[in-house]
C-alpha cells in the first residue's frame, strides 16, 4: 500500500504540484481515515468512485486512496475495523510526511 500511495503522490506532485501541496499530511490522513471507514462499513466501491470521477488531481488522489483501502480486508468485528482504519490513516500520514 505504501508504494502505491507514494507513487500516486509522486506522480501527482510532478504534474499537479500546487494541488498536492494544498493538502497537508494531516488532511490527507484524515481523508484516508474517511475512505477506510467507508470500506470497513462495506460501502460499495462504485458509490465512492462515482463521487470522484473527474480528471482533476484531487479526484485522482482520492481514487488512489479508495483503491488502496479496498485492497485491504473487510473485518467483521469493531476492534479489527478500528485497527485497520487507524493503520491505514497512519500509513498514509507517514507516506506523505516522508
Amino acid at each position: 500500500m505504501k508504494k502505491s500511495i507514494m507513487l500516486g503522490m509522486v506522480l501527482l506532485s510532478t504534474c499537479f504540484t500546487s494541488i498536492v501541496y494544498s493538502f497537508s499530511c494531516i488532511e490527507l490522513s484524515s481523508l484516508a481515515e474517511t475512505v477506510m471507514s467507508a470500506r470497513q462499513r462495506n460501502v460499495d466501491i462504485t458509490n465512492l468512485i462515482a463521487e470522484f470521477n473527474t480528471d482533476s488531481a484531487v479526484d485522482k488522489l482520492v481514487r488512489i486512496l479508495i483503491e488502496d483501502a479496498y485492497s485491504k480486508p473487510l473485518y467483521s468485528t469493531d476492534g479489527y475495523k478500528a485497527n485497520e482504519v487507524r493503520s491505514f490513516k497512519n500509513d498514509v500520514y507517514l507516506s506523505c510526511a516522508g
